[in-house]
């Protein structure tokens, strides 16, 4: 699998699109990473019919250009993530950051998406890989949850942790078959 990433031009109209064209319900440019970022490194692929309604919301039509651009964001981030060869978020990896909280919304919009394939097996551990970006996306309203938010010595740790657990997510769901 090889990398073609975005152009510079192609990441910039994209990012206006997330944050300035498309509607409420959509996700922002960071949000909309860390949805495909999920699906990136989650148990199989999904059709782009399924994900990318639930990626733009009520958006309904939008721009052809666009829906090619979101197809070969997500073939990229994939790319980089097989190729293990550091993904950067689009956000500084400060949990007070609301770049931060939106990439770790979208990214459990993604797992919620197809939780139980997430889940199918060693929920346990899924569930320890996917706490920061749980905690940081506040979808779910607990009190554990908002403590440990709270706590900015183990928050902080956690926001520094993600790139890391999105790697083990990644070989976790895609272990390297031995040749």
């Amino acid at each position: 699998m090889s990398i073609v990433d975005l152009t510079e031009a192609e990441i910039a109209e994209l990012e206006h699109f997330f944050d300035q064209e498309a509607g409420e319900d959509c996700l922002t440019f960071s949000g909309a990473h860390g949805f495909i970022t999920a699906l990136s490194v989650g148990p199989q692929p999904l059709a782009s019919s399924v994900w990318l309604p639930q990626l733009l919301g009520d958006e309904g039509d939008i721009p052809a250009r666009i829906a090619h651009l979101i197809q070969h964001w997500q073939q990229s981030v994939a790319a980089h993530c097989y190729h293990d060869d550091g993904l950067s978020l689009p956000c500084p990896l400060d949990p007070n950051d609301d770049d931060l909280i939106d990439w770790c919304s979208g990214f459990m919009e993604a797992v919620f998406l197809d939780e139980d394939r997430w889940h199918a097996e060693e929920e346990d551990l899924i569930a320890e890989l996917t706490l920061p970006m749980l905690v940081f996306s506040g979808l779910v309203d607990d009190v554990e949850l908002q403590a440990l938010q709270n706590n900015r010595k183990i928050s902080r740790q956690m926001a520094e942790r993600i790139p890391d657990l999105v790697a083990e997510l990644y070989l976790h769901f895609h272990p390297v078959k031995a040749g």
